[in-house]
């Protein structure tokens, strides 16, 4: 072999030098950086998305149950909601396990019971009227003893707690029946505000207040808005009140939701909230009702919560 070919044999093979290596790496990871945020943007408008459509699909069961019953659904009257008063609590019988504790039934639990049934008349017990958990799903009851039709569930039975709703932050104040919760990675109980027909207020607090003047009652809610559940809360802008606490966990007609006002809360009480943006001094959904999800920063009473009513503002 010539020293040429050996010298040609002996070349060494062409190869990324250090400098080239390192910018390489650096692309990567910028493009790499970029790319997270995206999607994790993309994710969250995804859940966003699927749980719009949730809250759309059960607006719409709670209006074919309005033109059935020419009610909205819940078999348990406003004033028996998460009332500690045992004569004004709701007659149902539950010999299972966990109790039922009645003085913490939310209207978004009523709900549930309405929409996809539970209840059923039996003679046999005491109250006629028996909680049970197998029956979610098979559809509503008539509760007396001359009519016990069943109608069939108006919607599947889906988008469902467990029951005494609890997350990684902290556990609901609510009973064992299960409410809807929404899409997100860590799903939240979606509230369910039924109006006092024909009041003429705004919102009250029933355990302050016992006259229901008012269309929506801080009392419904107050189960999940007065805890410290929503793992990873992450509010989009700076909080006037403790970030433990979510908003519409209060009532007060003085405060508003304008961050000019000198009464700007946030998150917000659910006074303001609930107040008609468009009317003065008229409640939002009047003689109807409201659903609310925490939205993407896991925080009710906020910019970001998804309504059946639309934006917040």
């Amino acid at each position: 072999m010539s020293n040429r070919q050996s010298s040609i044999a002996r070349a060494p093979k062409p190869a990324f030098t250090l400098v080239e290596l390192l910018v390489v790496i650096f692309i990567i990871a910028v493009l790499v950086g970029i790319l997270i945020p995206v999607v994790g943007r993309v994710r969250r408008s995804a859940k966003s998305a699927a749980t719009q459509q949730t809250i759309a699909t059960i607006a719409g069961a709670i209006e074919q149950y309005y033109q059935a019953f020419h009610a909205y659904p819940g078999p348990i009257a406003n004033a028996q909601i998460y009332n500690t008063n045992p004569a004004n609590q709701p007659l149902i019988s539950y010999a299972g396990t966990p109790a039922l504790d009645k003085s913490r039934i939310t209207m978004s639990e009523n709900l549930v019971l309405g929409l996809l049934g539970g209840l059923i008349y039996d003679s046999t017990k005491t109250p006629t009227t028996v909680y049970n958990p197998d029956l979610i799903g098979a559809g509503p009851r008539n509760l007396t003893a001359a009519n016990q039709k069943t109608t069939p569930s108006f919607l599947p039975k889906a988008n469902l707690s467990d029951g005494l709703f609890k997350d990684d932050a902290d556990s609901a104040d609510d009973s064992i029946i299960p409410e809807f919760v929404d899409n997100f990675n860590s799903p939240m109980p979606i509230l369910y505000l039924r109006s006092n027909v024909g009041a003429v207020g705004i919102a009250y607090d029933s355990d302050v207040s016992a006259t229901p003047v008012q269309q929506y009652d801080l009392q419904q809610i107050i189960g999940y808005t007065g805890t410290d559940i929503g793992v990873g809360r992450t509010p989009e802008k700076p909080n006037v009140v403790n970030l433990k606490v979510h908003g519409l966990s209060s009532c007060n007609n003085t405060r508003s939701l304008d961050p000019t006002n000198a009464n700007y809360y946030y998150p917000y009480d659910l006074y303001p909230y609930l107040t008609n943006p468009a009317i003065a001094n008229t409640p939002r959904n009047k003689d109807g009702f409201i659903l609310i999800s925490a939205g993407p920063d896991r925080i009710y009473g906020t910019d970001d919560d998804i309504c059946n009513f639309g934006s917040v503002k």
